[in-house]
């Protein structure tokens, strides 16, 4: 019975959790950046957004990885939405105060992501399909 207990517990978190892949393009006001990978990861109602090997400006020197964790995921019907607020994003487990997340809203349709954010005071576009 023990074992059966733990099986259904590990089924039920395994089900809970969600990870999926998109590559698409950043534009951050006047920058675009082609081809960059997000990761939506998800356990049950709560959301990360991994943004790998991006730049927010075309003299930024280096790429960096950057983590929005705290996303709220809802199902409705067909679509996936994806708000937040507050949020301090982070790289390499660094919190970044000053490019806050703000008035974070997304949408998952059909394999297609968009998502439209504010980092401190710098406007943010994502808009991505499903890698296969």
């Amino acid at each position: 019975m023990k074992k059966f207990c733990t099986l259904g517990v590990l089924l039920s978190l395994f089900c809970c959790s969600f990870a999926q892949t998109f590559i698409g393009t950043m534009k951050v006001d006047n920058y675009t950046r082609e081809n960059v990978v997000a990761k939506l990861s998800t356990k049950g109602s709560v959301g990360t957004i991994e943004l790998f090997d991006v730049k927010f400006s075309r003299f930024m020197p280096v790429t960096v990885d950057a983590v929005i964790p705290q996303i709220k995921v809802t199902k409705n019907g067909n679509k996936t939405l994806l708000t937040g607020n507050n949020i301090i994003p982070t790289v390499k487990n660094k919190g970044y105060e000053k490019y806050k997340v703000t008035n974070f809203s997304g949408t998952i349709v059909s394999n297609n992501i968009n998502i439209t954010t504010m980092m401190g005071n710098k406007k943010v576009i994502y808009s991505g399909k499903l890698k296969q």
